[in-house]
């Protein structure tokens, strides 16, 4: 949601909200500095949970795909070298990293504790397939936006294991063909 925020370019309380967009995976709200005109766009702080969350998944995923050997572990031969464990690390920490320097941001332009905050802007409907859920997610904070992957694919996978139960217990494999 947009709010009042203190211009790090001017140090006044006046950037206001002037515009929130859809994109890809989250939204953007725009503010501009009714004294000095500074400009910024600003990512909501949830998507950087959801991001850092992915981005720990993608990492597992990559470990187990490209990096372990899936043999008898731990033994002399099957132990990780170092240098997987580099990659590992490096691709573990470069969403973390890349959210703490989005979240910069918002502590170089911080909310101000007003009663005169401005409308929340409206996000103009798109044709996009998630624009709800994103804006429910987004509402959730940093937390709420970490746990939301993880209880998206939990219903996919869950749904998936009820029809495929279904599947093989009532129609003995003949449901899908």
């Amino acid at each position: 949601m947009p709010y009042l925020r203190k211009c790090a370019n001017c140090g006044e309380p006046a950037m206001e909200p002037v515009e929130h967009k859809m994109e890809l995976y989250n939204s953007i709200c725009t503010y501009k500095c009714s004294n000095c005109g500074h400009e910024i766009e600003l990512t909501p702080v949830a998507s950087y949970g959801a991001m850092t969350t992915l981005g720990f998944f993608g990492a597992l995923f990559v470990w187990f795909i490209f990096m372990d050997d899936h043999g008898d572990w731990p033994g002399p031969n099957n132990m990780p070298t170092i240098f997987q464990g580099l990659i590992l690390l490096a691709i573990i920490s470069f969403f973390p990293v890349q959210a703490l320097l989005e979240k910069r941001k918002h502590t170089r332009y911080p909310i101000i504790e007003s009663k005169d905050q401005p409308p929340p802007l409206a996000i103009e409907k798109t044709g996009h397939v998630g624009q709800r859920l994103i804006l429910f997610i987004e509402k959730t904070g940093f937390i709420g936006s970490m746990l939301a992957p993880i209880i998206i694919a939990t219903l996919i996978l869950g749904t998936a294991a009820i029809i495929g139960f279904i599947n093989f217990t009532y129609f003995d494999n003949n449901l899908f063909g």
